[in-house]
């Protein structure tokens, strides 16, 4: 799987995706970033392995994070392990953020949609929960966070 091409599966997946939802087609797209609710989310082949997608879905910068909530996120984290596939995890460029992985062949475009809805749903509820955690003592306002920059490629929404 070489960066700028994706499987002939998730090729199909997201274009049937985008033509279920109204989206224009671009058959050079490697994969799907757009705002929902205040989230940047990203669908994406997943790098290590061509039979799945990976979608992720911004919360907020780790700059945003209150007194602690990294304890929380690892117990929130182990707590939902047998529950649901969703991660929550930090990023290189210091975003809070939630992913998960899913077989390509048993994905279909609505299932898709579901995944997304699901994904901004639990991204919102994440971001109130941390912001409902008393601030740090002595912390300054934190700097905003932009989603890390799409590969060449992205279809953008």
């Amino acid at each position: 799987m070489d960066d700028d091409t994706i499987s002939p599966q998730f090729h199909s997946l997201l274009n049937s995706f985008c033509q279920a939802v109204g989206l224009p087609l671009d058959d050079q797209a490697l994969g799907l970033e757009f705002e929902a609710g205040g989230h940047t989310v990203v669908v994406a082949e997943d790098p290590r392995a061509d039979d799945r997608l990976l979608v992720e879905v911004l919360v907020g910068g780790v700059g945003e994070l209150r007194e602690g909530a990294a304890m929380l996120l690892h117990q929130l984290n182990d707590a939902a392990r047998l529950e649901h596939d969703w991660v929550v995890s930090i990023s290189p460029a210091q975003a809070l953020r939630l992913h998960t992985q899913q077989p390509i062949a048993s994905t279909s475009a609505g299932d898709l949609e579901g995944l997304l809805a699901e994904g901004i749903e639990r991204a919102a509820a994440l971001a109130q929960l941390l912001a409902s955690m008393p601030a740090r003592a002595g912390a300054d306002e934190p700097a905003p966070v932009r989603f890390d920059p799409a590969a060449a490629g992205m279809l953008r929404a």
